[in-house]
């Protein structure tokens, strides 16, 4: 197995732990879309969470600490995922 290979199942086993999260913490919402998805075109990975583009490697927003490490993906996913929540949560008509 490739390296890239090797990424792309970690990144689909946090994906799948990450909405089995969301589904323990939330239960089973009818008409709410709130799964993560991960896709790919072939050249580039993409993570969505209820259709809003949240990461791309080819995009990626992670910050870098002071000895250059990149904060780690889930860490990241899992604070975007809060941020709309947040923001969704806000939204009244």
């Amino acid at each position: 197995m490739s390296r890239q290979e090797e990424t792309i199942n970690e990144i689909i086993n946090m994906i799948a732990e990450l909405n089995n999260n969301i589904y323990e913490s939330c239960g089973e919402v009818e008409n709410l879309y709130t799964m993560i998805e991960y896709s790919t075109d072939g050249y580039s990975e993409y993570i969505t969470f209820g259709g809003h583009h949240i990461w791309s490697d080819c995009d990626d927003e992670r910050p870098y600490d002071d000895d250059d490490n990149q904060e780690p993906l889930k860490d990241f996913i899992k604070r975007e995922i809060n941020s709309i929540a947040k923001t969704i949560g806000k939204v009244k008509l």
